[in-house]
């Protein structure tokens, strides 16, 4: 029996709106099939709410909170600015392992293709802040050990769930490895049942990680947050020796001291990698320029999906901000592959490659996340998370067919182009 524990009537205070949130105390697998995603808003504005920025959101009607509760409310000008903000510094560093993970597994005679472990890892970091968002949200304070600054946990468990895993995770380049498995555009001699079933491969093998990232992922903050973890088989005594919270910590309604250094670090820092791209010679570092580009359009990217996220409240069983995302972002990578295939674009100097190469990794790759993906299908009901993850998967191949799979059976395969696939000559 699985279960899934929340705490009933949690107010999303970092996300800027009056919204209140209700949450089942306990989900059985076998009810699955009745869970709905209930989320009642009081703010006329939707809030940027995402599979990551929402614990578990699932909730049944008698859970709804009384009618005369008054949900913590917080000025949005004030959450719309400092959460984006804290999202720059995470986006990057969760490109930078996505980008590091992938060049460690590449090398000959590798098991798995190199895209599986930055999955299983942003998921895995995806499930632990799931579990432990209630102490995340505690600024990390315990009974022992507080302090004054406990309202920025709201907005760190924001940015370590959208802005790191969702960085480190990328649905458009498991998009892009399932449809070039597919159409074989390197002329690998093999039956073409053989690329379907590579297709086919790459794509239940990552659901795979994913999932069991995610999994583990849960457990291990289960076991963070866990008194005595000697009886694994008794859910109540896991409950009662769960860490009593804290009380909760309203965030202040007006700007401090803190968000102005927050703020002004975060973009600095963006800012100064810009710079650095952009006064970088020509001529230098040239073998990793293409993740200077990376890391100038990550957080643009990572910052989309977070205010795309807000649509994710629209409907109750289709997170249509996080799909569209992902197809928005697959879309997007599919053009950008065919300017690099494109002798007139691509092929006109490495600079440009390069380009190609960092808004690829940098903006799609933080624009597209398989972390809140996982997530969702874990907390929607059975037949809404086959309906969504089949509708995003189809989408998005629909996507690379339309856009590269025209482009590549308009034209002839060259060598330059086998090069181009395997993103070699940016790296020259």
């Amino acid at each position: 029996m699985t279960e899934l524990h929340s705490q009933s009537h949690s107010h999303l205070n970092e996300l800027g709106v009056t919204t209140t949130i209700t949450t089942a105390s306990t989900i059985h697998a076998s009810d699955a099939g009745s869970i709905s995603l209930e989320v009642e808003e009081v703010a006329e504005l939707p809030s940027p709410i995402e599979g990551e920025e929402a614990v578990i959101e699932a909730a049944s009607i008698e859970d709804r909170p009384a009618a005369g509760a008054s949900p913590l409310t917080l000025r949005p000008p004030r959450i719309s600015i400092l959460t984006p903000a804290l999202i720059i510094p995470f986006s990057i560093l969760g490109l930078l392992i996505r980008l590091g993970l992938v060049s460690i597994e590449t090398f000959p005679g590798q098991q798995v293709f190199a895209l599986a472990w930055p999955q299983f890892i942003g998921c895995m970091f995806m499930g632990l802040f799931v579990s432990t968002r209630e102490w995340i949200n505690q600024g990390l304070a315990t009974k022992r050990i507080t302090h004054k600054a406990r309202w920025i946990g709201p907005f760190i468990y924001v940015g370590l769930s959208s802005g790191l895993c969702g960085s480190i995770t990328t649905f458009s380049s498991w998009s892009l490895g399932i449809f070039v498995e597919m159409i074989n555009p390197t002329k690998i001699k093999r039956h073409p049942l053989q690329n379907v079933l590579s297709a086919l491969t790459e794509l239940v093998v990552t659901l795979a990680f994913s999932m069991v990232g995610l999994q583990s992922g849960m457990h291990l903050g289960e076991a963070i947050l866990q008194k005595d973890t000697t009886d694994n088989s008794d859910n109540s005594s896991r409950m009662q020796n769960k860490p009593e919270p804290l009380k909760p910590v309203e965030s202040p309604l007006h700007w401090t001291i803190l968000d102005f250094i927050i703020i002004g670090s975060c973009v600095l820092l963006w800012i100064g990698m810009v710079l650095v791209t952009i006064l970088m010679p020509q001529g230098s570092w040239t073998s990793w320029r293409h993740v200077v580009f990376a890391i100038c359009f990550a957080p643009p990217g990572a910052i989309l999906r977070w205010y795309l996220s807000r649509f994710n409240i629209r409907t109750k069983q289709f997170p249509v901000g996080t799909f569209a995302a992902n197809v928005i972002g697959s879309l997007i990578l599919a053009a950008l592959v065919c300017l690099q295939h494109s002798s007139g674009v691509g092929g006109k100097s490495t600079l440009i490659c390069q380009v190609l190469s960092g808004l690829q990794d940098g903006f799609c790759g933080c624009l597209t996340t398989i972390s809140t993906f996982a997530l969702e299908l874990k907390i929607l009901s059975r037949r809404a998370s086959y309906i969504y993850g089949v509708s995003s998967v189809v989408a998005a191949q629909l996507a690379m067919l339309i856009v590269l799979g025209s482009f590549v059976w308009t034209r002839s395969s060259t060598n330059m182009d086998d090069h181009v696939y395997a993103r070699s000559l940016c790296s020259m």
